[in-house]
C-alpha cells in the first residue's frame, strides 16, 4: 500500500506531466469500446495519467471499458479513480455510502477495472442517511486490505468536506481530493469550498469546466437542442442551466475568446486552471481530435485584461447557471 501523500505527488509518481484528467462519463454513451480504448491510449501517450470513472457511469460499463483499455498496461501507466455512492440505475435505490454498499461496490469495481487496487476511491456524493464515520471506517478497512490506495470526495460542501477530513484523521484515511463542479458560469466554490481545500491540504479536482459544452457555443437557444447533446439527455440542463441569461453569457464568452485568439474550449479550461487551488481538471472528449485540442489547454491565463473581462461576465463567487449544488440528489431535489 502507498503512504498518504499529497495529490500532486500521487500524479508525479504516476509520471503525469498534465493537469488534465480523462473523464469517462461518455464511455458507452456514444463512445464505444474501440473509441474508448483509443482515447485512453492517446491520453497516456500525451502525458496524461488520471483516468476518472464511476460505478454509476453506464451502470458500470464505463468501468468495464476502462479495464479493457488498460489490459496489459503497467499499473503505473494510469492513475485510476472511480466513485461510489450514486444510484446504479434510475429505477433502484442502489446507492449510498453504507459500509455494506461501499465494500460490495469496491469489489465490483475492481472486477470491472481488472485491477487489484483502486488508486483513488471517491465518495460520489454525500449521503445524509449514513454517518461519515461509518463510510470512512469502511474505506480504512479497504485500504488495509490493499484494495484502495487513497480516498477522495466528490460534490461535497465545504462543511461536509471539513467533517470528512476531521473524521478521516481519526480513522487513518483522510480525503486527499475533492472533485467539484467549477466553471465560469458557476463560481460559488470560490466562496468556501476552495478556502476549505487550501486550509486542509485537499486538492481540488474539477468536473464541468466547460459547463457541459455550454461554454463552447454548442447551444444557441433553450430550444432546438443538438441531438445527443448533454442538454438533450438531461432534464437538469434543459430546465435549470440553459437559461437565456446563461446563454447570453456564453455567447459573449465565445466572442471574448475569439478576440484574444482562443478557441472557447481552450479558454474555458485555461480559465479554470488559472485558479492556483485547482490541481486537475477532468475533461470528457468523445473523439481523438477533441482530446488533442483539449490536452494543449493545460496552462493558466496570464493576461490581466482578459481575466478582468471574464470577471465582468460572471463576478467572483456568483453564478448564472447552477452546477455546484452539493446537497442535490440525483432526482434534482435538495437533500435534507
Amino acid at each position: 500500500m502507498r503512504p498518504e501523500v499529497p495529490w500532486s505527488e500521487c500524479l508525479a509518481e504516476a509520471g503525469s506531466s498534465s493537469r488534465l484528467g480523462l473523464g469517462t462519463y461518455n464511455f458507452d454513451r456514444g463512445v464505444d469500446e474501440a473509441a474508448s480504448s483509443r482515447l485512453i491510449a492517446e491520453f497516456i501517450e500525451l502525458g496524461g495519467r488520471l483516468i476518472d470513472t464511476s460505478n454509476s457511469y453506464a451502470a458500470g460499463h464505463a468501468e468495464h471499458l476502462v479495464g479493457l483499455a488498460l489490459k496489459g498496461r503497467r499499473h503505473e501507466q494510469a492513475f485510476v479513480a472511480t466513485k461510489v455512492g450514486w444510484p446504479l440505475d434510475a429505477t433502484s435505490n442502489s446507492g449510498g455510502l453504507s459500509r455494506s454498499h461501499v465494500t460490495e461496490q469496491c469489489e465490483a469495481s475492481l472486477r470491472r477495472l481488472n485491477r487489484d487496487c483502486i488508486d483513488l476511491y471517491q465518495l460520489h456524493r454525500p449521503d445524509p442517511a449514513v454517518p461519515i464515520e461509518e463510510t470512512l471506517l469502511a474505506m480504512a478497512d479497504l485500504k488495509r486490505a490493499g484494495k484502495i490506495a487513497f480516498v477522495g470526495t466528490s460534490n461535497f460542501s465545504a462543511g461536509q468536506l471539513a467533517r470528512a477530513v476531521e473524521i478521516g484523521a481519526q480513522v487513518g484515511i483522510s480525503p486527499i481530493s475533492e472533485q467539484s463542479a467549477y466553471n465560469l458560469l458557476d463560481r460559488r466554490v470560490e466562496l468556501d469550498l476552495i478556502p476549505c481545500c487550501k486550509s486542509r491540504g485537499v486538492s481540488l479536482v474539477v468536473w464541468g469546466a466547460l459547463a457541459g459544452g455550454m461554454l463552447t457555443g454548442k447551444y444557441q437557444s433553450v430550444s432546438g437542442l443538438p441531438a445527443g447533446s448533454r442538454a438533450a439527455r438531461s432534464p437538469i440542463y434543459r430546465e435549470e442551466r440553459l437559461s437565456n441569461r446563461a446563454l447570453e453569457v456564453c455567447s459573449t464568452f465565445c466572442a471574448v475568446a475569439a478576440e484574444f485568439g482562443y478557441a472557447p474550449a481552450e479558454l474555458g479550461l485555461r480559465w479554470v486552471l488559472t485558479n492556483a487551488s485547482v490541481r486537475t481538471v477532468v475533461i470528457g472528449p468523445k473523439t481523438s481530435s477533441q482530446l488533442g485540442e483539449l490536452m494543449t489547454a493545460c496552462e493558466p491565463l496570464a493576461d490581466p485584461c482578459l481575466l478582468e473581462q471574464l470577471d465582468r461576465l460572471v463576478r467572483p463567487g456568483t453564478y448564472v447557471a447552477p452546477f455546484y449544488e452539493p446537497n442535490k440528489k440525483p432526482d434534482g431535489r435538495l437533500a435534507s
